[in-house]
């Protein structure tokens, strides 16, 4: 299994896995003070079911993380992957290409390319 932050946006600091246990936090990096945001891709990780804590706080709304497996296209995992405020479950199922790897955040990413994308297409449809 691989987690890294190696996409635009991505942002997480590991602390240590042990088996299917993940322990991270925010990467802060230019901001003093506690930061919220975090994201980060899963690769390798199919027929798993991994658990990740972060261990700086609450970072996780109701609705439990963000997943895509595209970085374009987010769905909320649900209220039933939190464990706690820290702390969440989630299974990678099969050995589909579309499990290859899942992209995690706190909240529906919108980076400035997707954000300039959905202008055009929202101009292309007024006009």
């Amino acid at each position: 299994m691989l987690i890294h932050k190696s996409f635009p946006g991505g942002n997480i600091q590991i602390n240590r896995i042990q088996c299917d246990d993940v322990y991270l936090e925010q990467e802060f990096r230019d901001t003093e003070g506690w930061w919220f945001y975090w994201a980060f891709c899963v690769e390798g990780a199919q027929g798993k079911t991994v658990t990740f804590h972060f261990e700086n706080q609450g970072v996780l709304g109701y609705w439990g993380p963000c997943v895509s497996r595209d970085d374009s296209e987010y769905e909320w995992l649900g209220a039933d992957s939190k464990l706690d405020d820290q702390t969440f479950q989630m299974k990678f199922y099969g050995l589909g290409t579309h499990e290859i790897r899942k992209f995690l955040c706190w909240r529906r990413a919108i980076m400035p390319v997707k954000v300039l994308h959905h202008m055009c297409f929202r101009a292309s449809v007024i006009i």
